[in-house]
């Protein structure tokens, strides 16, 4: 049986630093918070940590206010760091 994961889209400066537009982290069947998510993606990608203090995370297409959010495995999840333009 496949591991249970959270896909977790890069955008932008996110992606840049990983080198690659998504990551997948593993969790357990009841899911992990946000939080603990970003944590694990971190731990899985060092390079993305400076980003990651700085950005947005978003469920579907719903901006996370709270990281203790719940998420389950099969959900995504993307990273918005700031962006700059004019």
């Amino acid at each position: 049986m496949a591991p249970a994961t959270v896909r977790v889209r890069l955008y932008a400066g996110a992606r840049a630093a990983a080198d690659r537009s998504f990551v997948d982290v593993e969790v357990p069947a009841g899911g992990l918070s946000a939080r603990e998510i970003v944590r694990r993606l971190g731990s899985q990608c060092p390079s993305l940590v400076p980003v990651l203090r700085a950005s947005r995370i978003v469920r579907g297409d719903v901006y996370l206010t709270r990281l203790s959010a719940r998420i389950r495995p099969g959900e995504e999840l993307s990273v918005h760091p700031p962006y700059g333009g004019g």
